[in-house]
């Protein structure tokens, strides 16, 4: 079984650098395989418009998404993340969630986002 996700855009994210702006990108992950957006330079709503495709091995898993800012010196600065079960995709019509708002989440958190729109 294939997982296909398009990761669209994010909006409002904190500014992270001195300039006002932020430099955000996501990475994906799925048991042992990951996947990296491009950055998006000096932006707090950014639109990437990627898909990548998973191997699903066990359905019980959970897709991860974590936000950050690149940063050319130092550790990048995290922005938040989201955590989606495949059960919630496996239970949705269609087997798909469509297109729709995930709230971030701060770092600790194991609850999986909230749908906050779209």
């Amino acid at each position: 079984m294939r997982l296909n996700v398009r990761v669209i855009e994010a909006r409002n994210l904190r500014a992270m650098d001195s300039n006002g702006f932020s430099d955000p990108y996501v990475k994906l992950q799925l048991g042992k395989q990951r996947f990296k957006t491009k950055v998006v330079k000096k932006n707090l709503n950014p639109a990437w418009d990627q898909e990548f495709s998973f191997s699903v091995g066990d359905v019980r898993d959970v897709l991860k998404l974590y936000v950050y800012d690149e940063d050319m010196i130092g550790i990048d600065d995290f922005l938040g993340q989201v955590k989606v079960p495949l059960e919630d995709v496996l239970a949705a019509d269609n087997y798909s969630l469509a297109a729709r708002w995930f709230q971030l989440l701060p770092k600790g958190k194991t609850e999986k986002a909230i749908d906050c729109g779209n």
